[in-house]
């Protein structure tokens, strides 16, 4: 996973997800949250800043699949 320079805010709107609530109060199986890097509460859904980070880093990956797969096309 590469390191995050983007807060938890900034990754789920970068990710489309609606913010229902940001939480500091960490689980047994979770990293420690911390400003910046708090617990994602959307819907039915809680993800951690680590989560929210694999999940953009693998939309951005197929995003550029898919560009690479546009430019080979085009040759």
């Amino acid at each position: 996973m590469t390191k995050s320079f983007y807060t938890t805010t900034q990754l789920a709107k970068m990710l489309r997800l609606e913010i229902d609530a940001l939480g500091l109060k960490g689980f047994a199986d979770t990293e420690t949250p911390v400003e910046g890097k708090e617990i994602l509460y959307t819907g039915y859904d809680i993800f951690t800043h680590s989560e929210l980070q694999e999940m953009y880093d693998k939309e951005v990956e197929a995003e550029l699949d898919r560009a690479f797969a546009v430019e080979a096309s085009q040759v």
